[in-house]
């Protein structure tokens, strides 16, 4: 550890890094002795503390990093007054369309890394808050920048802000929560009243160790598995969602961790210590002893499969106790029963796909797809899938066949569908084709080079190019020049569902089961393709001339390898989920809780975790949907599907178990929907839009011309293959 001092400087200007080797992980707290008078943080992000406000408490983000995460609401007391915090703006008018973002609550993407050891580094603007574009770029143009989480172990600070006093922090008090999870301006100042020593961590380091932390964990858990018969010929992914909701109990030593003759439903794995194996001599009060099991070794199997009279002793025989992996039948079944089942049923369903595909009657023309995007998401799905892949490649092509050899040039501009940090959305049309019209995004390529986000700019580009599902909105062409990336995509002249929900306050059940439906059937299409979205809001759900709704911007979305996770922190704070706040690693689960947000914001009109500033949302947010209060007009299937969707733990959301997301179609809060007149696009919707003809803006906003001026040339060639 070096202890450093930096009497009269600002901690955030020193350019402090961290070698995050594993050697230095072990300790990632640097104590900092400061002067008095020193400027600890130059404009901090600052929350009133208990001391100030005795009626109130408040949490931190090392006390987010130090709480496990067990598939267990996490319950943090979080009264704090308003009065210094970041205000949530209300019902303001996003003007964000086909990925061009001005958030009413902000958006945060910020590095993260992913099981198959890719980086991600990225920053969305909001204009509202103050994650905002020039806060960003406040300091990540200074390569050795580090924004740091801070303890304050020794002595006294004051906060400030322009130069008026808020309140003083002593000893146990913590600041910088939010710098641990993503970039963010400073809005308080921090300085020394006294000499005290500060402990520091920075986020680097942070993430650093709580992704290496979970992949230790999950490959340690993986391995104890495939030592269990009844585990071992199962797939690696499911191996992983198994270690996913294995739960680490400890015992004392003596205690019986099972007794004969007793009825249970759980299966152990030994992780640490020892145990004995004891049985009741027939009419005696004697134990027999039978054998040892140590780390690896594994009993109460036979619960799982129902058998669930036991028929030994399990003894705690070690003094340091013992540590098992535990995890109940009904958890089990959830995940794995009837897996053979549905290997079976898939291969007999895709053997009839591919009859169904070569029989002459069922030829389609060109641009469509005979093969209907619903796929079972088991894991043999998933496999399967692979077959179809060539065939889906073959129909996008045709798809974009006819734009192969536009121009730019040939590009009309009729109107300014949304304006955000990278440049317009524009309505467009195609000299000589008066009867369409397109939205064509522009994005600056010298903003892009200044935000790192190139690879996060062609990840969408590819994604979206590849789709083809009728609830997506589909990407025809780019177009690249020296200042501008371009985006030719569909028109959905019916407007952002959430100037909708804006207007009418709040949506019925059936008019919410249907836009819910509409999500649901994209994301059974991403998720079929190990495709994570991670940025739904009713601000990203247009409206097409039919009135049904298409999933747009996918600048989060990420394609995951099987069974890998993602430790990226992005999203908006209500619709977050608690692993990516842990920085525990995330999937496509992390969707279902945010579809469960959205159910709750549609019913409702607002989300079901909402705080005066992102801080204080993400506490709410680990609270649990247990602790929100539902209003009387949330029917009550309506009220079990959203809970079931916003789990905790992300293997017990409902989607992501053995029934993929058909078991979300099939509950009773859909009992009578019609998804086949949904993907047919036969179904009425709930809502049809006014548009007057393929120029008609009315669902839109009015923007004035930009006012900026062409951006700088970028000649770097990163897009290349844009």
């Amino acid at each position: 550890m070096k202890v450093r001092s930096y009497p009269g400087k600002a901690v955030e200007a020193m350019g402090l890094s961290y070698e995050a080797n594993w050697e230095g992980l072990r300790n990632p707290f640097r104590q900092e002795p400061m002067s008095v008078g020193s400027t600890v943080a130059s404009s901090f992000e600052y929350h009133p503390s208990s001391e100030t406000r005795p009626q109130s408490s408040s949490i931190s983000s090392r006390d987010l990093a130090l709480n496990p995460f067990r598939g267990k609401s996490v319950s943090f007391e979080d009264e704090r007054e308003e009065e210094f915090s970041i205000p949530r703006p209300k019902l303001i008018v996003p003007v964000h369309t086909y990925g061009i973002r001005k958030r009413r609550t902000g958006m945060v993407l910020q590095s993260g890394r992913s099981g198959s050891g890719d980086g991600e580094t990225r920053h969305k603007q909001n204009h509202h808050n103050h994650l905002s574009n020039s806060a960003y770029q406040q300091h990540p143009s200074n390569p050795n920048y580090r924004q740091q989480h801070r303890s304050c172990p020794e002595g006294r600070v004051e906060v400030s802000r322009e130069n008026k006093y808020l309140s003083t922090l002593h000893p146990g008090k913590v600041l910088g929560e939010l710098a641990i999870l993503y970039n963010c301006k400073r809005t308080a100042t921090i300085k020394a009243a006294t000499d005290c020593k500060l402990w520091a961590i920075e986020r680097q380091c942070f993430q650093t160790i709580m992704m290496r932390t979970g992949l230790i964990r999950q490959a340690e858990y993986t391995d104890f598995l495939k030592s269990v018969p009844i585990f071992k010929d199962l797939p690696e992914e499911t191996l992983i969602k198994i270690s996913d909701v294995l739960e680490e109990t400890y015992y004392n030593e003596g205690d019986y961790i099972i007794r004969q003759g007793a009825r249970g439903d759980t299966f152990f794995i030994i992780s640490k210590g020892q145990v004995k194996v004891t049985i009741k001599q027939p009419n005696s009060l004697d134990e027999k002893f039978i054998r040892t099991l140590r780390k690896g070794d594994f009993f109460g199997e036979k619960a799982l499969q129902g058998d669930d009279l036991r028929t030994a002793n399990i003894i705690v025989d070690d003094p340091e106790g013992v540590s098992c992996l535990v995890i109940d039948r009904e958890t089990f079944n959830q995940l794995i029963s009837g897996l053979d089942e549905i290997r079976t049923r898939y291969k007999d369903e895709l053997t009839d796909r591919k009859r169904r595909m070569s029989e002459p009657s069922n030829q389609t023309p060109p641009g469509e797809l005979a093969v209907p995007h619903k796929v079972d998401h088991s894991t043999s799905a998933i496999e399967g899938l692979q077959a179809l892949e060539d065939y889906l490649a073959a129909s996008v092509k045709r798809l974009n066949e006819e734009f192969e050899n536009l121009r730019l040039s040939e590009l009309r501009v009729i109107a300014t569908l949304g304006v955000g940090g990278f440049g317009r959305v524009e309505l467009v049309q195609v000299a000589g084709d008066p009867q369409r019209s397109f939205a064509l995004k522009q994005m600056k390529k010298s903003q892009i080079v200044e935000t790192r986000q190139q690879q996060h700019i062609m990840s969408e580009k590819e994604i979206m190019g590849e789709a083809n599902c009728d609830f997506i909105v589909k990407l025809y062409k780019t177009f690249k020049d020296r200042k501008y990336l371009y985006m030719l995509m569909e028109s959905c002249l019916g407007g952002e569902l959430w100037t909708i929900l804006r207007d009418k306050g709040h949506f019925d059940d059936g008019t919410t089961r249907f836009y819910t439906a509409c999500v649901i059937e994209a994301f059974d299409y991403l998720h079929s393709r190990n495709i994570i979205y991670r940025d739904l809001k009713p601000e990203n759900l247009l409206l097409d001339v039919n009135g049904y709704v298409k999933l747009v911007d996918f600048g989060f979305a990420k394609r995951l390898l099987h069974g890998r996770k993602t430790w990226t922190f992005c999203g908006t704070p209500e619709y977050v989920a608690p692993e990516v706040i842990l920085n525990r690693g995330h999937d496509i689960s992390a969707d279902y809780w945010s579809l469960g947000v959205l159910m709750f914001e549609l019913l409702t009109g607002t989300p079901p975790f909402t705080g005066a500033d992102p801080m204080k949302t993400y506490n709410i947010i680990l609270k649990g949907i247990d602790a929100i209060e539902f209003p009387r007009n949330i029917t009550r299937n309506a009220t079990v599907l959203i809970k079931k969707l916003c789990r905790d733990n992300p293997a017990e959301r409902l989607g992501y178990q053995k029934g993929g997301i058909s078991e979300i179609q099939k509950h009773k809060w859909f009992d009578g929907f019609n998804w086949e007149g949904l993907r047919t696009r036969t179904l009425t919707p709930p809502i049809l839009p006014k548009v007057r003809n393929v120029i008609d803006t009315s669902n839109f906003d009015d923007y004035p011309p930009d006012a900026d001026g062409p951006p700088a040339d970028d000649l770097t060639g990163w897009d290349a293959d844009f």
